[in-house]
């Protein structure tokens, strides 16, 4: 076993995880603002798509293999170190087929040499994202998602601080951006491999057993490997959707309001990233994992109402504040503006949030191909969605179809997952979907707002919804925190 090992634990780690993707959503925020500042409409434009491009598919390289490290690692803390070495052995060889067909497209494909650079900058730095994650993912697993938090917070912080030097020294050019990008991932990368081999050695290690080889390791990944591109793929489908039926200057548009709607992402994230762990450490025993969900059930239930509490405002007062106006104002045609477009988002968080305790549950089963079917089944809808109204609503679609793909994806883990079979977290599970579904009516009447002349509608509506989906997830569990108590004792 580890020596001195930590455990994981919800609330601390969510806290750590949750208190560096605040700093990086300040950074991140800072970021974007540099960019659109100094860049056109059209090259902002480009950034997004050749950025989130990479980032899709160079999802393979993470194969899913982090993902079975945070499973599997708590329950096997002296085997983590094989498993990261092992795992990082596969996603090289993957890497070793992937480059070469970019560097050639990236370096023969472009008479601008500035511009073959930039995608091979954007290219590197998109890898080592992935590619360190197994280390990242073993320091969660030890219980150390603190040290994870500080890698996570310097590769902005050195990515913020370099897109301003190129800012105040006149230099800027995407390639000039995309380098920086590319450094940034260099550096936090070596420290978070430096970091945990430094916890791992430490610990008396096994190596991994004989029959467990890499076709096998495959396996048991490919699933998590198969969600692990459709995830992002999900949420950057109604950008792809929006670039090829209404053009780059929309998509510039779309994602002022997505930057802040993915700031909110955070929350579910962390936890997401969280919980994992203190599942898998709590399996053995079926009464404290069953406790451990309904305390990340009421964690998720609380969190909901506040964050639409706390964005609204932000938003408001943050995207004008910060954005250039012509991505920020209500475009002709349009009949929507950068605000009101994030309103019309908020839903597909608050489903997204809603589920983070489901869908983490639903890891744990042997069948691994649930997790990814669900998955596949809300990316799907997502897209069919997209292509019916993306055309038709512009902006408007991609918001509404990226809310539905969510909400599909909420609505299966029910299903899927085992916590409807207790009682207690089918309570709060019936809860939540109510006061969901309030706080998706509430949302959806302030975003559309601008055409609805009733100022009953238009502010009465939404907070008595607000208020009424507060008050409901505020109602204790079936059988109050005394039962719950009396169960952990």
């Amino acid at each position: 076993m580890l020596t001195n090992q930590r455990r994981p634990e919800t609330r601390r780690d969510a806290q750590a995880l949750l208190g560096a993707e605040g700093v990086n959503i300040v950074l991140g925020v800072i970021s974007q603002i540099i960019l659109t500042s100094t860049l056109l409409d059209v090259e902002y434009g480009w950034w997004v798509i050749v950025y989130d491009l990479f980032a899709t598919l160079l999802l393979v390289l993470d194969f899913g293999i982090p993902t079975l490290i945070a499973r599997d690692g708590p329950a096997k803390p002296n085997r983590i170190r094989s498993m990261v070495h092992y795992g990082l052995r596969i996603q090289c060889r993957i890497a070793v087929f992937i480059f070469p067909p970019i560097i050639l497209i990236a370096w023969f494909g472009f008479e601008n040499v500035e511009t073959s650079i930039a995608i091979l900058s954007l290219a590197i730095g998109a890898a080592l994202m992935y590619l360190s994650g197994t280390h990242r993912v073993a320091l969660r697993a030890l219980g150390e998602a603190r040290e994870e938090a500080i890698a996570r917070v310097m590769d902005k912080i050195l990515m913020v601080g370099g897109y301003a030097v190129v800012w105040i020294i006149g230099q800027d050019g995407l390639m000039q951006f995309a380098m920086v990008y590319a450094g940034a991932a260099i550096v936090s990368t070596i420290y978070v491999v430096w970091r945990s081999e430094r916890k791992l050695v430490t610990s008396i290690q096994q190596e991994i057993h004989p029959n467990e080889d890499m076709k096998t390791i495959l396996i048991r990944a490919a699933p998590f490997a198969l969600t692990l591109v459709v995830l992002p793929l999900m949420a950057r489908m109604d950008k792809f959707l929006l670039a090829g039926f209404q053009g780059l200057e929309l998509v510039a548009v779309y994602n002022i309001a997505w930057i802040v709607l993915m700031a909110g992402w955070a929350v579910p994230r962390s936890i997401q990233q969280a919980l994992l762990p203190v599942f898998s450490d709590a399996m053995e025993n079926e009464s404290m994992l069953r406790i451990e969900q309904i305390r990340a059930m009421r964690l998720v239930g609380l969190l909901t109402p506040l964050g639409i509490f706390v964005a609204l405002p932000i938003a408001t007062i943050g995207l004008p504040a910060l954005f250039p106006n012509s991505l920020v104002e209500m475009r002709p045609g349009e009949g929507i503006d950068a605000v009101s477009l994030f309103v019309l988002m908020l839903p597909a968080w608050v489903w997204g949030l809603l589920s983070s305790p489901m869908l983490e549950s639903t890891k744990l089963s042997e069948r691994t191909t649930t997790y990814a079917r669900v998955i596949l089944i809300g990316l799907v809808v997502n897209f069919g969605a997209g292509l019916l109204l993306v055309p038709t609503l512009s902006l408007k679609g991609a918001a509404i179809s990226t809310t539905i793909g969510h909400l599909c994806i909420y609505l299966q883990t029910i299903r899927t997952s085992s916590m409807w079979n207790n009682s207690q977290c089918r309570s709060l599970i019936m809860s939540q979907l109510i006061a969901g579904t309030l706080l998706h009516v509430a949302a959806t009447v302030l975003a559309l707002s601008n055409s609805i002349d009733t100022e009953l509608m238009t502010w009465a509506i939404p907070l008595g919804c607000f208020v009424s989906a507060t008050l409901i997830v505020l109602r204790p569990p079936e059988g109050g925190w005394p039962a719950i108590r009396q169960i952990q004792a």
